[in-house]
């Protein structure tokens, strides 16, 4: 029984892993005129420190889904060693990237509500009273502090 747990964990962990990874890889796949409007957005504000956080993330989970390979940690300790390296240089890429970002959220996050346009709402069937606010509401950068201070102290 332990072991079937075991086993489940590990192919829930592998596949939704692999499914985190290939969602990310559509902002490199697919032509910008198929993202969602906020995606856009975010694109248009810091393309290149955009890109390399989520390719840091993408190398991220590709390899670090390896350091769970006990047969490649025991027969190659040095690739096991090699994708450690790997991995760890992926997420400090990636969290630089994503430091750099931060100040940039609660402006961001301000004008992305601003434009109700960018937040699509109407694909879950929800409005924007889900959120709380309606079209009338104004944002300020001010108003999304703790997301700045969350971002930047995140790891």
């Amino acid at each position: 029984m332990r072991r079937s747990i075991h086993f489940a964990m590990l192919t829930a962990m592998w596949f939704l892993a692999l499914a985190a990874a290939l969602t990310s890889a559509r902002y490199f796949l697919l032509p910008p005129r198929f993202l969602l409007a906020s995606e856009i957005l975010a694109l248009s504000r810091h393309h290149m420190l955009i890109l390399l956080h989520i390719a840091g993330g993408i190398v991220a989970i590709a390899a670090g889904l390896f350091q769970f390979v006990r047969s490649l940690r025991d027969a190659y300790p040095r690739v096991h060693r090699a994708m450690g390296y790997l991995y760890l240089s992926a997420v400090f890429l990636a969290g630089c990237a994503g430091l750099w970002l931060s100040p940039d959220t609660p402006v961001f996050a301000a004008q992305g509500l601003a434009d109700l346009t960018a937040i699509e709402l109407s694909r879950l069937g929800l409005g924007p009273a889900f959120l709380g606010y309606s079209a009338s509401s104004r944002f300020s950068p001010n108003q999304f502090f703790l997301v700045k201070l969350g971002f930047g102290l995140s790891p």
